[in-house]
């Protein structure tokens, strides 16, 4: 930017309102049991979300009224932009409108620590999911069980090596398509192994992990444009 010279900017102003409410509950109940000789640790559980969304927005083409969204800045290091005056209410171009939904989640779970050995335990769970997503352009509901499994094994006094498994469900509540249809909730697998130590009376710890996600129906943003023509 040269001082002394007009430089033209093309503004398009934008705005967003959001109203939105969790409701959430979580109950379990866990203990001991004996079984084979050993003493196990074992939980059952229910949870419940709902969330209640709103929201509405639009645009604005012209910052300053009576121009096709250009601003004369005479001096871009001087230029205050306090001084673009606000467009007021109607003024505004309602981009999108407003929308309201609601995402409700329930799900039951449990799951155990199981001693075989002394230095061998085993971890098993799974849960139960229901989730539905409810709007004026939509409804879905999916449902499934994720299970989980790992085992630990304490090879030293100082160190432990581990393995692990788990199936993946993830909503993606924001994420919608074109038609405003929510997309498939993300599903896939999850493996871990890896060995961790603790030195020094524990003022040292350490670890070392190798992992693979597999994921599907991964939300991807895309950004609407205009077909290019050669």
């Amino acid at each position: 930017f040269l001082p002394g010279t007009d430089y033209e900017f093309l503004l398009e102003g934008q705005k967003e309102g959001w109203d939105e409410t969790i409701y959430g509950l979580d109950a379990y109940a866990a203990g001991k049991a004996r079984l084979f000789g050993r003493t196990h640790d074992v939980m059952v559980g229910f949870n419940a979300q709902q969330l209640d969304s709103g929201s509405i927005g639009g645009y604005y083409p012209d910052m300053i009224p009576g121009s096709p969204g250009v601003l004369q800045v005479s001096h871009a290091f001087d230029h205050d932009p306090t001084t673009v005056p606000e467009p007021t209410a109607d003024q505004w171009v309602e981009g999108w409108g407003a929308s309201d939904w609601t995402v409700r989640q329930f799900g039951v779970y449990a799951g155990g620590r199981f001693s075989l050995a002394d230095p061998l335990h085993v971890f098993l769970g799974g849960r139960g999911t229901s989730w539905r997503y409810e709007s004026d352009d939509a409804d879905m509901e999916k449902s499934a069980f994720t299970p989980y499994a790992a085992a630990t094994y304490d090879f030293s006094s100082w160190g432990t090596a581990y393995v692990s498994y788990s199936r993946i469900f993830q909503p993606t509540d924001w994420a919608l398509d074109a038609d405003l249809q929510p997309l498939d909730p993300v599903v896939g697998n999850g493996y871990e192994v890896g060995v961790k130590g603790s030195f020094f009376n524990d003022m040292l710890t350490a670890s070392l992990t190798l992992f693979r996600l597999e994921q599907e129906n991964l939300p991807v943003v895309v950004i609407g444009r205009e077909d290019v023509k050669p």
